[in-house]
């Protein structure tokens, strides 16, 4: 379900059904205990995205992804305002309902923001997203 027209205060832990945006992608319900939903993204293209804010005088944060993927050579490019600022390489996890965290950082300065997460190259599934300032 996308969110509202707000910003997420960073530091944050973001359910990834509660994007602003999205392109490709589709809601499936985890084998967690819990039944929360993930979502899939099964090719290349696919995009979320989320309004941000930092406040943070420290423009470096990371970036952790609770993601699910059963082969190799999945890739997200990070956008902050249309401009990469990271590229994940992510780990295969085994099955599209194995999820381990995998991070990365990233540059952005204080204020309000649109942070995508796009597919370089698809099929893994994404249940929440981390942000905090190092």
């Amino acid at each position: 379900m996308p969110a509202t027209d707000y910003n997420y205060q960073i530091p944050v832990q973001i359910q990834a059904e509660g994007f602003h945006a999205e392109t490709g992608v589709s809601h499936t319900t985890t084998a967690d205990q819990n039944g929360y939903v993930d979502l899939e993204c099964a090719a290349a293209g696919c995009s979320l995205e989320y309004k941000v804010e930092g406040s943070s005088a420290n423009s470096t944060y990371q970036l952790q992804l609770r993601v699910a993927n059963s082969s190799s050579n999945q890739a997200i490019i990070v956008q902050v305002d249309g401009q990469q600022v990271a590229a994940l390489t992510l780990a295969t996890t085994g099955s599209d309902q194995v999820y381990k965290l995998q991070s990365t950082t990233f540059q952005m300065a204080s204020g309000q923001h649109t942070l995508s997460l796009q597919a370089a190259a698809g099929d893994f599934s994404l249940n929440w997203i981390n942000i905090e300032a190092l």
